[in-house]
């Protein structure tokens, strides 16, 4: 029986659009059938389960699409739901239980066709399957060690078995080896369940600080406020729930403004301060631009100032022809 990592996408290799006889389809069939009532009468595969207690759903994505919804999403049911408690405070998770290994055709050869060629050959197929704590274990390491966005996500526990074996204090945790043919070997490990538990939160509340702090430095910085993703939204909002800060930052509810663009030419505001549209040199606001210095008064564009701010300009202007006048150094004799 073939074991094949759950992080491998079982449909990307170079055969994946193969074509396969119907003799080799009815005896693959019948091979995964086989498989299947295999590891359920030996019992070598057993079911494992995933808590998530993150406000963003836990997703799989290639060969195997599976997702863990989020603690937010309304739609889990109460018996999809559980709540723990660490450093004195409540942790809400939602929970899958993985019943059923994933068994998939996987490609082993190709015959060739009808001119000698394997561009028309036949592919070879033998069925290969996934366990349900190599699927847990992909669960737990894709928010561990995955993607940029995800990386030390932390808040994910796995184990063997399903919500029951959380009334032991102890709970077999997914683990695995390297063999000298690449391939993996899936074990379990006992551990104490609250020493995962704590892991696995004081990792998320790392992460939430960071996401905080990503946000705050973001908004600090006009041009960069647009980057702020309502990702980091979720988090502060999760942060509040928990208790982990009392005041909500200022961004929380901030929509981020559309990109703006020239009135004149159409191009985009390349800098939230810019004064001048980069393509054709036109001022956004010419009030602003000349109370701050970057337009003159002559300019053509000071037509488009409205007339309640006119008062101001000739105020600023009348300052700054009396800066630029030269002072008298002596003083006027009587």
């Amino acid at each position: 029986m073939e074991i094949i990592s759950a992080v491998a996408n079982p449909h990307t290799n170079e055969y994946q659009n193969r074509k396969i006889d119907g003799v080799q389809m009815r005896a693959l069939n019948l091979k995964s059938l086989s498989l299947k009532q295999s590891l359920r009468a030996t019992g070598i595969a057993k079911p494992a389960s995933v808590l998530n207690f993150n406000p963003c759903a836990l997703r799989l994505e290639g060969g195997i699409t599976l997702k863990v919804p989020s603690i937010v999403d309304p739609a889990v049911r109460d018996d999809r739901r559980m709540e723990f408690t660490y450093g004195g405070k409540p942790y809400k998770a939602t929970v899958v239980t993985i019943r059923e290994p994933i068994i998939f055709p996987w490609i082993t050869d190709v015959k060739k066709g009808e001119f000698d060629d394997v561009a028309d050959g036949v592919g070879v197929y033998d069925a290969a399957v996934c366990k349900q704590i190599e699927i847990a274990y992909a669960f737990w390491q894709s928010y561990n060690f995955g993607a940029m966005d995800s990386s030390n996500m932390g808040g994910v526990v796995i184990w063997e078995g399903d919500r029951h074996a959380l009334n032991s204090a102890t709970i077999n945790v997914p683990k695995f080896i390297n063999l000298a043919d690449s391939k993996r070997e899936y074990y379990c490990e006992p551990q104490l369940f609250a020493d995962v538990l704590a892991e696995a939160l004081d990792k998320q509340k790392l992460y939430y600080e960071r996401m905080i702090q990503e946000a705050q430095t973001y908004f600090d910085d006009p041009d960069q406020r647009k980057n702020i993703h309502p990702m980091h939204r979720v988090w502060a909002q999760y942060g509040l729930d928990q208790g982990w800060r009392e005041k909500a930052p200022e961004w929380l509810l901030q929509i981020n403004d559309p990109t703006e663009s020239c009135e004149g030419c159409g191009a985009g505001k390349k800098r939230a301060l810019a004064h001048f549209c980069h393509a054709c040199s036109r001022p956004y606001d010419p009030f602003r631009s000349f109370m701050e210095g970057e337009l003159a008064l002559d300019s053509v564009h000071m037509n488009r100032i409205k007339d309640e701010d006119w008062a101001k300009v000739h105020e600023e202007e009348a300052k700054r022809v009396r800066r630029r006048a030269p002072k008298s150094k002596g003083g006027d004799s009587k």
